[in-house]
C-alpha cells in the first residue's frame, strides 16, 4: 500500500522521542528559512496510524505531498482522544490546571517569553505536525506560518472548545506554526468526515454556502453519512447527518474507534477469514446501534456509506463492509447507498480546501462552478422574462377589442 512510507518516514518516527523535550520547552526547531508566501494553503491531517499532507494553490491546483507514519505514542494518543469520555472542565483551571499551564499562567509565560507547559497529548500531536510542517517546507520551499489547517477523528471531549482551550491550537503553536483566526464560530479543527468527503468533491454545497440556497443534497442524496476509516492501527466507525462541509455543525451521533481491528492486527490473526467476520459484526452492531437511536426522528433515514484510510482497499475488508451493509438492509430495509471509496490524501485535501476558503476573499466570486451555476439562472430568468413580455405584449389588444365592442 506504502512502498515508502514506511522505509522512508520510519527515521523521523525513531528520531521523534528526541524531540519531546524542545516541544514541551516551547522551543521552535532548526528548520530551513525559505521565503514566507501566503499562497500555499496547506492541509494536515492526523489520523490514527499516518500523518498527510496536502496543498492547494492560489491557482486551484491541489497536491498530496507527503505521509508520515506516527509512533506507538502518537497513534494511543489519538486512540485515548477519539475513545475518551469528555470531562467537563472547571472554573478554576482559568487559574490552575493540574496537567498543563493554566490560561492565565500561558498569558503570563507568554508576556515575559518563557516556556510553556504543555500535556504529554499536545507534545505527541506538535511532534506529528512539526514533521508534516518540515517536509511540506521542503517540498514547496516555503515556509508555513498561519496557512495551515488540521484535520482529526472526531473528538467529543473537543465540542465548544474556543481557540484559547483549543488543543489543536495548543499543537500548531507547539510546532512552531500560527493558529489562523476565523472567526468565533470557526472549528479549531475539521472533522475527518467532512474533510475526506470534501477533499473527494462532495459536500462542498457551493450554493448553500456562496448564495443561501437551500442544500438539496445533490451530490449526495442521503440523510446520514456512515463514515468508516480502516487503517493499520484502527478500525474506526463515525455516523452523522449529511451536512455542508463549511457548516461543521455538531451533528456526529456515534464515534468508535477498535485497535484490536486495525490491519496490522490482520496479519496477525491466524485466520484472515476469522477476523474479518469480526470487523463485518462490528460493522452490522454499529449500524443497527444508529438505526435504533434515529428510529423515533427519522424511521426512513436513508445512509451513504464511504470508506477511508490507507488499509481501506484490502479486499477482504470491503467484503466484510459489503456484507454487513447486505446484512443491514436485509434486516432494516433501509436506503443504503453503494460504497464510496476516497482517496487516502482525501482528508488533507479536504482540509487544504478549508484553509484556502479563508485565504480567498474571492472564493465566492471567482468559482467557475458558481459562475456556470449562475450563467444556467440568467438563460432560466431570461427565458421566463421574454414569455411574460410576449404575454403582456398580447393583452392591450384583449383590452382594445373589449372596448370596440
Amino acid at each position: 500500500m506504502f512502498p515508502t512510507v514506511r522505509g522512508v518516514a520510519s527515521n523521523i518516527v525513531l528520531a521523534s522521542s528526541l524531540l519531546t523535550a524542545n516541544l514541551v520547552a516551547g522551543q521552535e526547531f532548526e528548520t530551513p528559512e525559505p521565503s514566507i508566501s501566503p499562497h500555499p494553503a496547506v492541509g494536515f491531517h492526523l489520523g490514527s496510524s499516518y500523518g498527510f499532507a496536502a496543498v492547494h494553490f492560489s491557482n486551484g491546483t491541489r497536491r498530496s505531498i507527503v505521509n508520515i507514519e506516527g509512533d506507538e505514542d502518537y497513534r494511543a494518543v489519538i486512540h485515548d482522544l477519539v475513545a475518551g469520555v469528555p470531562v467537563p472542565g472547571q472554573w478554576w483551571h482559568f487559574f490552575y490546571h493540574p496537567d498543563h499551564d493554566s490560561t492565565l499562567i500561558r498569558a503570563a509565560k507568554s508576556a515575559v517569553f518563557l516556556p510553556i507547559r504543555r500535556d504529554e497529548r499536545t507534545t505527541q500531536l506538535a511532534r506529528m505536525i512539526w514533521h508534516l510542517r518540515t517536509e511540506t517546507e521542503q517540498v514547496l520551499q516555503q515556509r508555513l506560518v498561519d496557512n495551515v489547517a488540521i484535520s482529526v477523528p472526531y473528538i467529543r471531549s473537543w465540542q465548544g472548545h474556543l481557540p484559547f482551550q483549543s488543543v489543536i491550537n495548543d499543537a500548531l503553536a507547539g510546532a512552531g506554526l500560527e493558529a489562523r483566526h476565523m472567526g468565533i464560530n470557526a472549528p479549531t479543527y475539521l472533522h475527518e468526515a467532512n474533510a475526506a468527503l470534501k477533499g473527494h468533491g462532495l459536500r462542498e454545497c457551493l450554493l448553500t454556502h456562496c448564495r443561501m440556497v437551500p442544500d438539496e443534497k445533490e451530490d449526495l442524496p442521503y440523510d446520514s453519512v456512515f463514515y468508516i476509516s480502516y487503517t493499520f492501527s484502527s478500525l474506526y466507525t463515525l455516523f452523522q447527518d449529511n451536512e455542508c462541509f463549511f457548516e461543521q455543525r455538531p451533528t456526529k451521533r456515534r464515534n468508535i474507534v477498535e485497535s484490536s481491528l486495525g490491519h496490522d492486527q490482520a496479519k496477525l490473526s491466524e485466520s484472515g477469514a476469522v477476523f474479518f467476520k469480526g470487523v463485518k459484526d462490528h460493522l452490522v452492531a454499529e449500524f443497527n446501534k444508529d438505526i435504533e437511536a434515529t428510529k423515533s426522528t427519522n424511521p426512513d433515514t436513508s445512509y451513504a456509506v464511504v470508506v477511508a484510510g490507507e488499509a481501506a482497499t484490502h479486499p477482504e475488508f470491503l467484503s466484510a463492509v459489503t456484507q454487513a451493509i447486505d446484512e443491514v438492509i436485509g434486516t432494516s430495509k433501509r436506503n443504503v447507498g453503494q460504497v464510496k471509496i476516497l482517496d487516502v490524501y482525501a482528508p488533507a485535501l479536504g482540509t487544504a480546501d478549508w484553509i484556502r476558503r479563508s485565504m480567498n476573499r474571492g472564493y465566492c466570486l471567482e468559482n467557475p462552478v458558481l459562475e456556470e451555476r449562475d450563467r444556467e439562472i440568467r438563460k432560466r430568468t431570461a427565458s421566463s422574462s421574454s414569455v411574460e413580455v410576449e404575454a403582456t405584449e398580447s393583452t392591450p389588444q384583449a383590452d382594445e377589442t373589449r372596448d370596440e365592442l
